[in-house]
């Protein structure tokens, strides 16, 4: 992969696989950050601005056109942005409450000192200065004899996925015996794939404790630890 700016920012081999990777973790932290501010306009503010806690208390300034460029060139269906400024008295900065477009209705995202603050955003800053050594867009993905032209990063590791599957049986089960016996030896009991992993209860009372509230027949502590919980949760298995 190569920058379309910089014919020198190539990227091979195993730095490749590792800027796939590290675009993947991005997306998936969006995605986790989804749940209370659209991914959308949180990818823009990362990627298009400098803003942070001490910016905010100055307000947008010039970040927002740069925001809603950035918007309407990736996320088109999002726009257009509705931005409503508030005072934030706590931390003398300005809050805002900026609206896109998701479905056919409106989805409000709080954007404040607490989100600038917040783990998530830092994590994501750093995933996003950690892309600088890819160039900037367009890039240009060539493998044998074809080359694809892509607007963004995340274009170009979808890409890379979509043909790393091509040729490809994937096949999923919701337990072992459900499998064919060739195919439990061979993702499973064979010794030279298989994988042990210690499991160990460190604190058997807050184990039995929390057990008791997920799977016991008391419904309104479930429901919340639910509510408590439900928008912190990465790995769900339904």
């Amino acid at each position: 992969m190569s920058s379309g700016v910089d014919d020198d920012a190539r990227i091979i081999g195993g730095d490749l696989k590792d800027l796939c990777k590290r675009v993947l973790a991005y997306q998936q932290l969006l995605n986790r950050v989804d749940k209370r501010r659209d991914m959308r306009l949180v990818d823009a503010i990362v990627k298009e601005t400098e803003l942070d806690a001490d910016a905010l208390k100055q307000g947008l300034g010039d970040a927002l056109p740069r925001i809603e460029a950035y918007m309407q060139r990736v996320y088109p269906d999002a726009m257009p942005l509705t931005v409503k400024e508030d005072e934030d008295r706590e931390h003398q900065a300005k809050r805002y409450v900026i609206a896109t477009r998701a479905m056919g209705t409106t989805r409000e995202s709080v954007i404040d000192t607490a989100f600038f603050e917040s783990a998530d955003f830092q994590e994501l800053r750093k995933y996003v200065d950690g892309f600088s050594n890819a160039g900037s867009a367009p890039f240009l993905l060539s493998y044998e004899e074809e080359v694809a032209e892509l607007a963004r990063l995340e274009d170009m590791v979808n890409r890379v996925i979509e043909d790393a599957k091509k040729g490809l049986a994937i096949q999923r089960y919701k337990g072992l015996g459900e499998m064919n016996p060739e195919q439990l030896w061979e993702t499973t009991l064979n010794p030279e794939n298989r994988s042990f992993l210690a499991v160990r209860i460190d604190d058997a009372v807050a184990a039995d404790q929390i057990f008791t509230v997920l799977m016991g027949d008391q419904v309104e502590p479930r429901r919340e630890f639910i509510e408590k919980f439900a928008l912190d949760v990465r790995n769900l298995d339904v």
